[in-house]
C-alpha cells in the first residue's frame, strides 16, 4: 500500500457505526495532487515535502490559480535553491507543468489542494501516531452537513479534524458554526480545527467566542444580556504552547511550528488532562441556529 491510500482497516468506519452514525463513504484518491507514478520512493519524498509549510503554500498557490503562476510569485513563498528542487520534483512527477517563460500550473485535472491536505493530515495520524484514519468521510443524516475532513481512531478516543487552508480571519463564520455543531452532534473525544497557516489564530478565536457567548448565556439560564465569562471559551492551556482548548472537546491549532507537533500537543493534553476531567454537559446546543434544548 502506498502512503495516502485509504487503508484496508475498517476501524474508523466500525467506530462510527458503533456510535450510531450511518457511514456514507470516503474521499476519492483521484482528487489528490500526487506523484503520477505513485512509486514508493516518490510518495515518501512527497510526504516529507508536505511537512514543510513553505512547500504547502507553493502547492496551494500553483493549484488555486486558474492560469500560470510566475516564478517571481513563487520565490516570495519559497526561496532558492529549495524552490528549484521542489518545482523539479513536481514537474518530474507529473504534478505541474512549466511554460517557456518559467511560469507554472497544475497538470492534474480535478485535483485540489484542500483534499490533498486532508489526506496528508490523515497520513500524519497513521504514520506518526499509529491512529487508523480516513479522510473525506461522508456521514448521512446530519443537519450540519455530512462531509468530514479527517477521522482518526486513537483507541479509545475518536478524533475529528477539520482542515482549513484560508487565513484565520478569512474562515467564514458559517463554516465555524458547522464545525462546532459537528463537534456537538458527533461528540468525538477530540474535535480539532486545524488552520494551515503560521499566522496568528486570534481572529478565528474571536469568531468562536462571539458565536458561543449568546448560546452559553442561554444554556446557563443567564438573563443578563451583558454577561461575559471570566475567561474566553477557548484558551491556550498552560505548558502547551501552540494549541487552544475549550468547550469540553474542541482544539484550535495552526501549523506553527508544524502540523505534526500541534496534533501531538492536542493528544498529550487530552491524555493528561481532559480524559481525567469531569464536564457538565448541560443542555444540547445548536450552533447553527443558536437554540438550546432541555432534552
Amino acid at each position: 500500500m502506498f502512503p495516502w491510500d485509504h487503508g484496508s482497516s475498517g476501524q474508523v468506519e466500525a467506530v462510527l457505526r458503533r456510535r450510531g452514525f450511518k457511514y456514507g463513504g470516503e474521499g476519492d484518491p483521484r482528487k489528490l495532487i500526487f506523484p503520477s507514478n505513485r512509486g514508493l520512493k516518490d510518495s515518501e519524498e512527497y510526504y516529507k515535502l508536505m511537512s514543510k509549510i513553505s512547500f504547502r503554500k507553493l502547492l496551494k498557490l500553483v493549484e488555486e490559480k486558474s492560469g500560470l503562476v510566475e516564478r517571481a510569485d513563487l520565490v516570495r513563498i519559497c526561496s532558492e535553491p529549495k524552490l528549484s528542487h521542489r518545482l523539479r520534483f513536481l514537474e518530474e512527477n507529473g504534478m505541474a507543468n512549466r511554460s517557456g517563460n518559467d511560469a507554472w500550473q497544475l497538470s492534474q485535472s480535478g485535483a485540489a489542494f484542500g483534499y490533498t491536505l486532508e489526506a496528508y493530515v490523515a497520513q500524519v495520524c497513521e504514520a506518526e501516531f499509529a491512529g487508523p484514519s480516513k479522510w473525506g468521510v461522508q456521514i448521512e443524516g446530519l443537519k450540519c452537513g455530512g462531509d468530514f475532513d479527517v477521522f482518526s481512531w486513537f483507541d479509545p478516543a475518536l478524533a475529528y479534524i477539520e482542515c482549513k487552508t484560508t487565513l484565520p480571519d478569512k474562515v467564514p463564520e458559517a463554516q465555524v458554526r458547522n464545525f462546532l455543531q459537528r463537534a456537538e452532534e458527533l461528540a468525538p473525544e477530540l474535535a480539532i480545527l486545524l488552520v494551515d497557516t503560521d499566522s496568528s489564530l486570534n481572529p478565528l478565536l474571536e469568531t468562536i467566542n462571539r458565536i458561543v457567548l449568546p448560546i452559553m448565556r442561554k444554556a446557563s439560564g443567564i438573563a443578563d444580556p451583558e454577561w461575559q465569562p471570566g475567561r474566553p471559551f477557548m484558551v491556550p492551556p498552560r505548558g502547551f504552547d501552540g494549541i487552544h482548548f475549550g468547550l469540553q472537546r474542541v482544539f484550535v491549532v495552526n501549523a506553527k511550528p508544524s502540523i505534526v507537533g500541534n496534533i501531538r500537543l492536542c493528544l498529550r493534553y487530552y491524555s493528561t488532562v481532559v480524559r481525567h476531567s469531569s464536564f457538565w454537559g448541560g443542555p444540547r446546543k445548536d450552533y447553527l441556529t443558536g437554540e438550546v434544548f432541555d432534552y
